[in-house]
């Protein structure tokens, strides 16, 4: 499962590229999530049917992206160059439904190393800071239909 971030998506338009749900071929839409704090292993939970994931890394972007950039450079969302608009793949844990709206939860033990620092909620903590986890909410927008463009 591919998911990407509402708030990059607003990045990425910003720029001037064509940018929206689905475009950049994710199956999930998040919103509200520190996306450039992200790590492999995360978990979230979304909605109130059970669905589970757990990050497995960002994915690199590819040719069928260039045609929603102006310029065709589809790097602007790889996390070389933009880690917080770069796109993740996750396993699916447990199965579920997913709708519109629906909360997302995200958690993650606590740190290993007492160096490591994580972002949540555009504040940065020590891996000392943490007891158990850390539990961040947003919530699950549903991604168009994208056609090819003509």
């Amino acid at each position: 499962m591919l998911r990407y971030a509402l708030e990059a998506i607003a990045r990425v338009a910003a720029d001037g590229h064509e940018a929206f749900p689905g475009a950049f071929g994710e199956n999930l839409t998040v919103e509200g999530l520190d996306w450039a704090s992200l790590r492999e292993g995360d978990t979230f939970e979304v909605g109130d049917d059970g669905l589970l994931l757990e990050l497995s890394g960002p994915t690199a972007p590819c040719r069928n992206n260039a045609r929603w950039f102006t310029d065709g450079d589809f790097s602007r969302i790889s996390i070389k160059h933009h880690p917080a608009d770069s796109r993740w793949y996750a396993r699916v844990l447990l199965e579920g439904a997913v709708r519109a709206g629906d909360e997302v939860r995200f958690e993650r033990e606590a740190l290993p190393n007492a160096d490591d620092r994580v972002g949540v909620g555009g504040t940065e903590y020590r891996a000392d800071d943490v007891v158990a986890e850390f539990v961040y909410r947003g919530r699950a927008v549903v991604p168009e239909v994208v056609s090819p463009r003509v």
